[in-house]
């Protein structure tokens, strides 16, 4: 009875130690491998996120790509030389066809005295115009007589004058109109192109002060004479 009681407590155990050995066995190992790979690609993709592979064009572009030129910095003389130096199309020549038979081929230039008496050019004539009618006619002074008036002034008064110009000829007075009678209102006609203004005539009529002092320092600029300074100097200088 002993020995068949002690067989039966053996053969209990061990069905208890295969039922353990069962309970605990390991998955097999497709499932281990399909866990594990699911536990390896979670924090690879979290971590390196979604990639791109580069195009082959732009690979090819990139690697082909010459480099950009290197521009030399641009100094402070050549800033200001760039600055002095107009564009060709608006640069000036310094050869003009003659505007007036007084006139010549040169910009802010008239013949002298004695060249045009040489010429018998003795009449020199412009245009005015009257700020009542509006009317624009021609107006002529002799050149000997109007020539002495101008150089008077400068004979009589060239000390008084320090190198300005005078009252009469910074503001000039405006004559009576010979078509409508009007005093004071009959000024001359200037052009707008500066290569155009007809310069002997307003030299003989005293009335360069129409003049704006842009237009007496591009005459001054061409007959190379200093244009600083105020208005009555620039014109005294012309």
């Amino acid at each position: 009875m002993d020995n068949e009681s002690g067989r039966g407590n053996q053969s209990a155990w061990e069905d208890d130690q295969t039922n353990q050995a069962v309970t605990n066995d390991p998955k097999n190992d497709g499932e281990q491998a399909g866990d594990d790979d699911d536990d390896a690609r979670l924090p690879l993709s979290l971590s390196l996120g979604q990639t791109s592979n580069p195009s082959p064009t732009t690979t090819a572009l990139l690697r082909l790509a010459s480099p950009s030129p290197v521009v030399p910095p641009m100094m402070p003389h050549d800033f200001m030389v760039c600055l002095a130096s107009p564009p060709p199309y608006l640069a000036s020549s310094s050869s003009i066809p003659p505007p007036f038979p007084w006139a010549t081929n040169k910009r802010g230039t008239i013949q002298s005295l004695e060249n045009l008496e040489s010429k018998q050019i003795t009449t020199i004539t412009g245009e005015v115009q009257c700020r009542h009618c509006e009317k624009v006619y021609q107006v002529s002074y002799n050149l000997r007589e109007r020539f002495s008036e101008v150089e008077n002034v400068f004979v009589t008064r060239k000390k008084g004058l320090r190198e300005r110009a005078h009252p009469v000829w910074t503001n000039p007075e405006p004559v009576r109109c010979e078509l409508c009678g009007r005093d004071k209102a009959v000024k001359p006609v200037i052009a707008d192109r500066k290569s155009q203004i007809n310069w002997l005539f307003l030299l003989l009529g005293q009335t360069l002060g129409y003049c704006t002092l842009e237009q007496l320092r591009n005459f001054c600029k061409h007959s190379k004479s200093p244009r600083t300074g105020a208005k009555d100097r620039v014109l005294y200088l012309t």
